[in-house]
């Protein structure tokens, strides 16, 4: 999707339609990018909405380069400052992806005259797809009604996120670029799609691909060599320390781990543990496993920690050092500003307190 938008310009127009929005100052644009990224990233996956977004935001900065204060003969800092102001707003993708995902368990089209239509029916056609994309995803299983997966595949679970991002896909590569092309002779000329793979095979990010197949097969190594049952007995020790204490070191460690391994293979080692070790200590499982999960989430210093990092990463071409250094701020940032909240407003809405009945017998007949 996010090849089909930069192929057909789509971003540019969004990028342009922004600026015109909220002005050229850096502050409002980080403001309304990290705004749309996070409500975005609540309804779809944190990856897609990363994808999507990047290519709008290279376009974005390339109309502020190319405007007429920018054409003017710039000094080295202005260089730099530039370049700064570039590794910023997208690493802010990133963030705001990752944070707005933790936001939610699970756009509009455009109307367009006759005209334009016909002029720009590749843009077009890329904007309906992208819709319907974004509604085929919201609606597959939106919990509140019966989602169109679980009406064709029931209870099986076979139909994932993919499945709609697939059939987009194939589409891409069967809906022609032009519309005279449905009714027009083509006389020997070639037939051109929405996309083609020479153009995804030029501007698809394998290194992101690999990167993440790393750190999904360090996820597994990491499961079958038996580290994961030898961690589980090592936290088994915070059972002496008292229940505030053990939230704060289980998020900060849950929120370390989760740097180099998967946010789900994470969850999937950590979460029983942390059960445990909250009936044993008898107070509520959910003091102690929603601060670790949502920590499991903050995953900002290193490109293979999630697949929004290592898409801006891939996109900026920066060391990795220079990705822990604004990523490590925040981590400290966020675990301080979330174990805040669930020790007010979580207290309230949870009764975070409160002991419920089957934890006290639980920790009786253990």
């Amino acid at each position: 999707m996010a090849i089909a938008i930069e192929h057909s310009n789509l971003h540019k127009r969004i990028a342009l339609k922004t600026l015109l929005i909220i002005g050229t100052s850096v502050n409002r644009i980080m403001f309304g990018i990290m705004l749309v990224t996070m409500f975005l990233s609540m309804w779809i996956s944190n990856t897609a909405t990363t994808a999507m977004m990047v290519p709008i935001v290279e376009a974005m900065l390339k109309e502020l380069d190319e405007s007429p204060e920018a054409q003017q003969k710039q000094s080295d800092s202005d260089k730099q400052k530039r370049a700064t102001i570039r590794k910023a707003l997208l690493l802010s993708i990133s963030y705001s992806a990752n944070v707005g995902g933790t936001g939610t368990l699970t756009g509009t089209g455009t109307n367009l005259v006759l005209q334009g239509i016909f002029e720009e029916f590749k843009e077009a056609a890329v904007t309906i797809l992208f819709v319907l994309l974004v509604l085929l995803w919201f609606f597959r299983q939106p919990e509140i009604i019966t989602g169109w997966a679980d009406a064709i595949d029931g209870s099986k679970g076979t139909i994932k996120d993919a499945t709609p991002a697939i059939l987009i896909s194939v589409l891409f590569f069967i809906i022609p670029a032009n519309l005279s092309q449905f009714y027009e002779e083509r006389e020997g000329k070639k037939f051109e799609t929405l996309l083609d793979w020479k153009t995804v095979h030029q501007k698809m990010p394998w290194g992101v691909i690999i990167l993440l197949g790393g750190g999904f097969a360090m996820a597994e190594g990491i499961e079958q060599s038996g580290l994961s049952e030898w961690f589980g007995e090592q936290l088994s020790s915070f059972s002496h320390i008292s229940p505030r204490g053990a939230m704060v070191a289980l998020t900060v460690i849950a929120a370390l781990i989760t740097e180099v391994a998967s946010n789900v293979a994470c969850a999937t080692v950590i979460l029983p543990v942390v059960n445990t070790l909250a009936l044993n200590m008898g107070v509520n499982p959910l003091l102690l496993m929603m601060p670790v999960t949502i920590g499991i989430s903050f995953a900002f210093m290193f490109p293979v920690a999630t697949p929004p990092n290592a898409i801006v990463f891939e996109a900026l071409g920066i060391k990795t050092f220079e990705m822990i250094k604004p990523g490590l701020v925040m981590n400290l940032l966020c675990i301080g500003i979330e174990l805040a909240l669930i020790n007010s407003w979580g207290q309230l809405l949870f009764d975070l307190n409160h002991v419920p009945d089957w934890v006290t017998n639980n920790s009786t007949s253990t």
